[in-house]
């Protein structure tokens, strides 16, 4: 399991305008509320690029729901990711998908997440511990 500690809570806070630019084509308004606890250490399930934007895969504790938010919230280094996770390419939606293994063989894994999926749903649980 890895955890990445929340340095911000909306993209309103982060001070790099340039860096902004890239999220405000998905979210609006850029105070938008993700409901993070800043500082707090979240688990980290994986990594998106959409459109060359990246995002992140988080839940707040083991167990709780996964969210997808911009990976500019949290304070990590590409170095931080492990080695036997995959880069898995999402190309009818033009996605990069940085996962565990385990995940990364499962297509549209979030989607079945969010259905609930009974097979997927134990696979996040061995992840997450």
């Amino acid at each position: 399991m890895i955890k990445i500690p929340c340095h911000y809570t909306s993209l309103e806070e982060v001070k790099s305008s340039l860096l902004i630019n890239y999220y405000q084509d998905f979210i609006r308004p850029l105070d938008y509320d993700f409901c993070l606890l800043k500082d707090h250490e979240y688990i980290l399930i994986g990594f998106s690029l959409r459109q060359g934007t990246p995002w992140v895969y988080v839940c707040e504790s083991y167990g709780s729901n996964i969210e997808t938010i911009p990976a500019i919230l949290f304070d990590f280094s590409w170095e931080d990711i492990p080695m036997d996770w995959e880069t898995k390419i999402v190309a009818d939606v033009y996605e990069i998908e940085i996962l565990p293994r385990s995940l990364a063989g499962i297509d549209h894994w979030y989607e079945k997440y969010i259905e609930e999926d009974e097979f997927v749903m134990n696979v996040i649980k061995s992840v997450s511990r």
